[in-house]
């Protein structure tokens, strides 16, 4: 069948955006006419998000808005943005108000997979997601403890970030792999470009939850059940 359901992507991070269609095409097999049209903006001049809401910067949403509403006038299904931070709702209802289609929320995913969970689980995530509340009350309603890291750590998470922002993937790799064996319980992968830094650790690791793999996931089976729904 000709998968024709059309998944949006709207992204901030190139390569992490790149990373997530990647691992969203490997969930489909068959011809090229068998692949679901992907619709993409990979739009690395939007603001950053963490530095609007930790900083009072520039709104990252109305740039957001402008895409979204553009990917939907030609044709969008739904939209999926691999981006935790900007699930903040300051950040997301603003988006979401002003379209008609739904936006795949991926923080939401990652709880929803996570519950009835009863060891510890440990967030990593950029520190506008924390400061935007993007997991901690989910997880919190979801009866899952959240383990705090240490500033030391989150610096080091900061650096993983920024790291594999600039390209230097070996070095993100070699700290996330040093990093993985500092924390307990499952660990949440909370922004997408920690899901590239802990490709390997994910390799070998059972307790690490990848939020970007869960979304690529959840928009497969969205994609699919449209499909066989329509035969």
């Amino acid at each position: 069948c000709n998968m024709n359901r059309r998944v949006i992507l709207e992204s901030m991070g190139p390569r992490a955006t790149v990373y997530f269609e990647q691992k969203l095409l490997n969930k489909f097999e068959g011809f090229d006419q068998q692949i679901p049209t992907l619709l993409c903006v990979n739009d690395g001049s939007i603001p950053d998000r963490s530095r609007f809401l930790i900083d009072g910067g520039k709104d990252p949403s109305n740039k957001l808005t402008r895409n979204a509403m553009a990917l939907q006038d030609i044709g969008a299904d739904f939209i999926c943005i691999p981006c935790n931070t900007a699930h903040a709702r300051g950040i997301l209802d603003k988006i979401q108000a002003a379209i008609d289609i739904p936006i795949i929320n991926m923080p939401e995913l990652v709880v929803e997979r996570l519950k009835g969970v009863r060891t510890k689980v440990t967030l990593l995530a950029t520190r506008g997601t924390l400061a935007g509340d993007v997991y901690q009350t989910k997880l919190e309603q979801a009866g899952i403890k959240n383990v705090r890291i240490t500033e030391e750590q989150q610096c080091i998470v900061d650096e993983i970030i920024t790291s594999t922002k600039k390209g230097d993937i070996i070095k993100a790799k070699n700290l996330a792999v040093n990093l993985s064996y500092e924390l307990p319980g499952y660990i949440i992968l909370g922004c997408t470009e920690l899901s590239i830094a802990f490709e390997d650790v994910c390799s070998t690791r059972k307790n690490i939850i990848d939020s970007l793999e869960i979304l690529a996931e959840s928009c497969a089976i969205i994609v699919k059940e449209e499909v066989y729904a329509s035969r």
